[in-house]
């Protein structure tokens, strides 16, 4: 496979969705048709590049020796988001996320492209641990600049990448750093942070 397509494939995953809904080319309100068309697009990618299920994270040969690693993962980032949540004054409210099978569903879609496609083709270009981390953090970042948490939403956006890509890479499974996700994603929903009709720029 040539660097060309390799970097038309991380464009089109991660880089024009975010073009269409910060520039407004596409509703924000559609962004999930958007992405579930990127979803389908890298597991198709994966599947015609013959790409092992292995190398996308989808193993068992790791589960047990990665569990206890996730479970303090998540549990640090649940406390950190409770922190940050009492640092900006937010209150917390189960009403304000969406059911757990569609948090379950996001954190699985974004998972996958992100961390099992997305990092696997920035390790192809780069030898670099650490700049493999840091782009596949900048690609999480993009689509967080529609809402308008500001600066610091970005901040955390690049964080979190960094700490998923981080944790990915030394801990490459698939359903646990989803299931870790989702945990994350459902308390920062139910803290209102990144609340989508809210917090949404003029889109």
């Amino acid at each position: 496979m040539t660097m060309t397509i390799i970097f038309l494939e991380i464009f089109i995953a991660a880089i024009l969705p975010g073009l269409f809904w910060y520039y407004r080319i596409i509703k924000f309100k559609h962004r999930w048709k958007v992405f579930a068309a990127v979803f389908i697009f890298t597991a198709l990618c994966a599947v015609f590049e013959h790409i092992p299920i292995g190398e996308l994270g989808l193993n068992t040969n790791n589960l047990t020796k990665s569990v206890l690693a996730y479970a303090l993962f998540t549990a640090l980032g649940v406390v950190c988001i409770f922190i940050l949540a009492k640092i900006t004054g937010k209150k917390l409210d189960l009403g304000r996320a969406n059911t757990a099978g569609v948090v379950f569903l996001k954190s699985l879609s974004q998972e996958f492209v992100y961390r099992s496609f997305l990092l696997l083709k920035l390790t192809y270009i780069f030898n670099s641990v650490l700049l493999v981390i840091f782009l596949n953090s900048v690609l999480f970042v993009l689509p967080h600049f529609v809402y308008k948490d500001g600066w610091w939403g970005l901040i955390i956006s690049f964080v979190a990448g960094a700490a998923f890509a981080t944790m990915y890479i030394y801990f490459p499974n698939l359903i646990l750093i989803s299931l870790s996700h989702f945990v994350l994603l459902f308390t920062v929903s139910s803290f209102g942070i990144f609340k989508e009709e809210l917090e949404l720029r003029n889109v």
